[in-house]
């Protein structure tokens, strides 16, 4: 029962979600910098369909949207998000 009942959720949650026609693609990066709160609100202004993004915690478990696994690819700085408090992560140089 309990599996027909998670397959009778699934179902209804894909034709729920018919397929995306427009899916902005880390926030949709052609607008704005990747993975930032501009580049949501300029996906939902451009009526993105889906929202695509990466959200990784910092060493004190605030949310942050960044996708590379290295801080050296879009900062100033080098190491893992994880490594460091949200605090830190505000004060670095993301261009």
């Amino acid at each position: 029962m309990k599996s027909i009942l998670t397959a009778l959720g699934l179902l209804i949650a894909s034709s729920a979600c018919a397929a995306p026609q427009l899916i902005a693609h880390r926030g949709g990066t052609g607008d704005a910098p990747e993975n930032t709160l501009p580049a949501i609100k300029l996906a939902l202004e451009n009526k993105a369909e889906a929202i695509w993004i990466t959200v990784q915690l910092s060493q004190d478990g605030v949310p942050v949207l960044y996708r590379p696994n290295d801080l050296s690819a879009l900062t100033d700085h080098m190491g893992k998000i994880s490594s460091f408090s949200a605090a830190e992560l505000t004060r670095m140089d993301a261009g």
